[in-house]
């Protein structure tokens, strides 16, 4: 089963201009963090687990703030996909027929198709 990944912004909220650092500090090691030195940061790259980042701001005096943003990343309920086939109609002297299944979905992503005919039809597939 392929892995979920997504990605959330972190975003530091100060009426003042100060130097912004935000720091991975638990978690699972594959988060990656774009921007850490600006008040709206990006963790990518995030799977199911549990993550803490943490925030220093310092001002213009140098006395620093800080604060630990909780992210939680959840697999969603996973529904069973959905499948949708058309029916195609060919006329002849065509002998062929394409079979399209791209409008099937799923909440966590479809991995592999399968056409079959069915046992009392005679199919060359």
């Amino acid at each position: 089963m392929a892995m979920l990944r997504t990605m959330v912004a972190l975003l530091a909220i100060s009426g003042h201009k100060s130097p912004v650092l935000v720091s991975f500090f638990s978690g699972p090691a594959n988060a990656l963090l774009v921007n850490a030195d600006k008040a709206k940061a990006t963790a990518s790259g995030l799977i199911e687990g549990h993550y803490v980042f943490m925030l220093v701001v310092v001002d213009d005096g140098g006395l620093k703030g800080n604060a630990s943003a909780f992210i939680s990343v959840e697999r969603s309920k996973n529904e069973p996909p959905v499948a949708r086939a058309f029916n195609v109609t060919v006329l002849l002297p065509t002998a062929i027929a394409i079979l399209n299944a791209s409008q099937s979905s799923d909440d966590a992503g479809i991995v592999s198709y399968l056409w079959q005919p069915l046992d009392d039809v005679p199919a060359s597939m």
